[in-house]
């Protein structure tokens, strides 16, 4: 760096030992103009040099005007004001010196080229003074922005981030936030609504997940309004579902958010969600198919293996119940996928009344992986009792315990 630094086209450093930083002149380096750098990628652990932290002099001597890619470490935000910014296209600021969102939006303005912005969770800083003044902030537009992701941000800090930026259409938001108000879901419903608007605008959503449960998102009537962020004209296209819910959040409303998907062909989910769903059915007589094209049924049952004997914590009664009220409504499933589910202390030859229903199996990586499928009405039944497979499985275990 010291010697060839007007030469290099890509630089990326991760400095893991201990290495006198600090106290190394030759980082001034990057103080020097950058005719040729096109990537700038630094992670130093331990303090870095001034050159980096002190906004004295500007950084590649304001003069990088092909840099694309900066990922720095370790920074002060007043660095970012330089007219070097106004090429970049990519941005990961993974910052142990933190900003305020007023100054991100002021360097952001400059960066009308930017394509891709990731934050790290510890890089926002402010109060509520800070989150007023961004509130008086100019909205800034980002005409190329196509990903946008902040995971475990600081909740008001990063919604008046994103309220304030207008990027691309068809632009991806990765973002994941840490809150226990209940208050929150007004304000991420009216700033992240308009980013899934964006995003579903462009192209269509073939596939989906979404996982709720008290501990992490908490959803209750009559607060369902919240889901109108997921909803959009072009969700009538997804195909592929996959969907968790806890017993709490199993709402009706959650319910009917779920069967508004008229293209469904592959769903995966626990066997007790599939219980809401047709229970929901059976109780209000709803003369509407739910998923009219849904033919692929993939079902995960997580649970202990000194549960193995207890066949309602495996679910099977769930999925029973679900195979027989499609073919009561006429929308019977093809496939079954039993997908890493401990089904080895159970028969489960009562499959074998619905004819034509491929089932496919396999137990979970922890134990001896058996991939196997099998048609039922195919005269076989004997196959779908796992029985005698568990003393195989449990031999082996025992046997390794006791090596170990």
């Amino acid at each position: 760096m010291d010697t060839q630094w007007s030469r290099i086209r890509r630089l990326e450093l991760d400095i893991i030992a201990k290495l006198p930083v600090q106290a190394d002149d030759r980082w001034r380096a990057i103080l020097q103009p950058a005719p040729l750098l096109q990537s700038f990628m630094l992670d130093i652990k331990k303090a870095p040099h001034a050159a980096l932290t002190s906004p004295r002099k500007p950084l590649f001597g304001g003069h990088a005007p092909h840099l694309h890619i900066f990922v720095p470490s370790a920074m002060d935000y007043k660095l970012l004001g330089s007219q070097w910014t106004s090429t970049l296209r990519r941005l990961e600021l993974n910052s142990k010196h933190p900003f305020t969102i007023p100054q991100l939006l002021e360097a952001l303005q400059r960066m009308q080229h930017l394509e891709y912005l990731q934050l790290n969770p510890n890089g926002f800083k402010g109060n509520r003074k800070d989150v007023e003044q961004c509130a008086r902030s100019p909205h800034v537009r980002l005409p190329h922005l196509k990903y946008i992701q902040m995971e475990f941000a600081r909740f008001c800090s990063a919604i008046s981030l994103l309220d304030h930026i207008y990027p691309a259409p068809g632009c991806a938001l990765n973002f994941s936030i840490e809150a226990r108000s209940g208050k929150i879901f007004e304000v991420v419903e009216r700033v992240v609504s308009r980013y899934t608007e964006n995003y579903y605008g462009l192209g269509k959503a073939t596939d989906f997940h979404l996982r709720m449960g008290s501990t992490h998102f908490s959803i209750t009537d009559p607060v369902s309004r919240t889901l109108a962020i997921f909803l959009h004209r072009q969700l009538l296209e997804l195909k592929h579902l996959l969907i968790f819910l806890n017993d709490d959040c199993a709402s009706d409303n959650i319910v009917k958010f779920i069967s508004r998907f008229p293209s469904l062909e592959t769903l995966r989910t626990f066997p007790a969600t599939l219980e809401h769903i047709y229970e929901r059915y059976d109780t209000t007589g709803d003369s509407a198919i739910p998923f009219p094209l849904l033919h692929t049924l993939q079902s995960s049952a997580e649970i202990n293996v000194e549960d193995l004997g207890n066949v309602e914590d495996l679910g099977l009664t769930a999925i029973l119940n679900f195979l027989k009220w499609r073919q009561v409504i006429g929308a019977p499933i093809s496939v079954l996928a039993l997908v890493d589910c401990i089904w080895d202390n159970v028969n489960l030859s009562s499959l074998e009344n619905f004819k034509q229903l491929k089932v496919t199996w396999a137990t979970p990586r922890c134990l001896i992986k058996h991939s196997k499928s099998y048609v039922c009405g195919s005269g076989n039944p004997q196959q779908f009792d796992f029985r005698s497979l568990l003393k195989v499985l449990t031999y082996e275990r025992a046997s390794f315990d006791t090596s170990v």
